[in-house]
């Protein structure tokens, strides 16, 4: 071995001055040609066993206190040491990495027997939700709202339009309570809602918007609901209505 002198560092966490004296120090190819050669025809101890280390969280659900536990403080310890995933900030037209692996994780996703499929994805928004606060998990229920959108729909443009008409300012698509994203919303607590026809009469629909109005009236909010046949039909009658509750 190459002497190279030695090495000093101040350890973070005790203080400590540590000397390393084999900082520095590179084998020589003689040295490394002897290592070769003394582990060659060697069987590795391990080989042909399975199961030697059994890990702790084995057979253990979300559910378990000490997977929760582990959970939250390996992601604050991230936090702390400012670790950053590698594909953070990353897509897949800047890096292609990302889009090979998308296309990687889809092809396992669609291989995988759906039921197990629904269970890791329950498992993993669980998890999510066990190192949540409850803001967080308010802010992601809206982000989902607005990314499932693809635009607004036949009765929420008739209803848009009875607006314009009046010449009321309002806001589309305006979140509240961080689970509801209003059709429309006139400050400062006029929600209203566009209700399809179809979609809206089905079976648990009307009890989720009878639950939805009643938490926003809770809230302080007047709520005004809409079926499609009107605003397309009698949109003179629509904006009676809403006339009537403005103050102008």
């Amino acid at each position: 071995m190459v002497a190279k002198g030695h090495n000093y560092g101040q350890c973070s966490k005790c203080g400590k001055v540590h000397i390393n004296p084999n900082a520095g120090n590179k084998y020589s190819e003689e040295s490394r040609r002897k290592c070769v050669e003394a582990q060659r025809g060697r069987v590795p101890w391990n080989k042909g066993l399975k199961g030697v280390q059994v890990p702790w969280n084995k057979d253990l659900t979300i559910e378990d206190p000490r997977v929760q536990k582990y959970v939250v403080s390996s992601n604050i310890t991230k936090r702390a040491h400012h670790n950053k995933s590698w594909n953070r900030g990353k897509t897949k037209v800047s890096d292609p990495r990302i889009a090979k692996y998308g296309h990687t994780i889809s092809q396992i996703k669609m291989a995988m027997d759906p039921v197990r499929r629904s269970e890791i994805s329950s498992i993993a928004a669980r998890a999510l939700d066990a190192q949540s606060t409850p803001e967080q998990k308010s802010n992601r229920g809206i982000q989902s709202m607005i990314r499932q959108r693809k635009g607004d729909t036949a009765p929420e443009r008739a209803l848009n339009k009875i607006l314009d008409n009046i010449g009321v300012k309002y806001e589309r698509q305006y979140p509240i309570g961080g689970f509801t994203l209003a059709d429309d919303y006139i400050p400062p607590n006029i929600v209203l809602y566009a209700d399809g026809d179809y979609w809206h009469t089905r079976p648990g629909c009307l009890e989720h918007d009878m639950e939805q109005t009643r938490r926003l009236e809770t809230l302080g909010y007047q709520v005004m609901r809409f079926w499609e046949c009107d605003l397309m039909k009698n949109p003179e009658q629509v904006q009676e209505a809403i006339n009537k509750v403005l103050v102008w």
